[in-house]
């Protein structure tokens, strides 16, 4: 709404936009009134990921701990399990620096409000990695809750106009898109 406003006008009508905005609250307001009367605890939510293991953490606490992971592996895995585990610990890096490169670069070439909805939500996502000893993946899931955000991908198709950056795209993925199918076809996690 604000990036509708914004290009029509030089200030939005905060008059028209508040009742808008008054419904993110409200739903939130609705949904723990509904998990007071149904389970007596309005923040049932919160403790959700406690099943997970997440916590609370400065966002690149997460993305240290899966980095020293693929050099230092968890020792209580066999050799095999603590093969897999580094890789995908090396996956996890490489996707949050690559979503983090191209929420970067896309904040010179999309309108501020995606930059500020890529950044909230990256945030989000690194803020709360899983840190129990008993998981050996400290950003587990990052590929996807990522994959989730539209800004980069918006950012990588307007990169993508050059012909080089497409091809290179394209074999890159594509690649990968093989190696994951058949990773995942071989009953291993991908994401």
């Amino acid at each position: 709404m604000y990036e509708q406003y914004g290009q029509a006008h030089a200030r939005p009508p905060w008059g028209r936009l508040l009742p808008a905005l008054a419904l993110i609250p409200a739903g939130l307001a609705t949904y723990m009134a509904y998990l007071q009367l149904r389970f007596g605890n309005a923040l049932l939510f919160l403790r959700a990921e406690s099943a997970w293991h997440r916590v609370l953490a400065p966002p690149w606490q997460g993305v240290l701990d899966d980095a020293s992971r693929v050099v230092h592996p968890i020792g209580r895995f066999s050799a095999h399990t603590r093969g897999a585990l580094q890789a995908q610990s090396c996956l996890n890096v490489a996707f949050v620096l690559g979503f983090l490169a191209l929420a970067v670069v896309g904040a010179s070439l999309l309108p501020r409000a995606y930059s500020w909805y890529a950044a909230a939500v990256l945030l989000a996502v690194l803020a709360s990695p899983t840190t129990d000893s008993s998981q050996p993946l400290a950003m587990l899931s990052v590929a996807r809750f990522e994959v989730t955000l539209v800004p980069p991908f918006i950012t990588m198709a307007l990169i993508g106009r050059s012909r080089p950056a497409d091809r290179l795209f394209l074999t890159t993925f594509t690649g990968l898109l093989v190696l994951f199918t058949i990773v995942f076809i071989r009953g291993r996690w991908i994401a």
